[in-house]
């Protein structure tokens, strides 16, 4: 967490230095304060890494274990249950 929070990031995708650091403190935040970080959130934007399986569909083990960590911090769900919506769309820097 605390690299996410520094000009150190530790992964590598071109142009992510540049978007985190004009959006980080203002729109953007990394905490390790789950109950603080939801009890403020209007969205939660979850990002994990979907190794694929061998036969070629993506796996969602990390996905279903990161929603089910923060799942019992969220008293915020929808109407109609909903929390989260899954896309595919590989998402655009541009």
């Amino acid at each position: 967490m605390q690299r996410w929070n520094s000009s150190s990031l530790p992964i590598f995708e071109p142009g992510l230095e540049e978007v985190v650091g004009r959006c980080r403190g203002r729109n953007l935040f990394f905490s390790d304060d789950i109950d603080g970080a939801i009890r403020e959130a209007d969205l939660i934007f979850i990002s994990v890494n979907t190794p694929t399986k061998d036969f070629g569909l993506g796996s969602c083990q990390l996905a279903r274990a990161t929603v089910g960590g923060i799942l019992p911090h969220v008293s915020w769900l929808q109407p109609d249950g909903t929390f989260l919506k899954r896309d595919l769309v590989k998402p655009s820097l541009q």
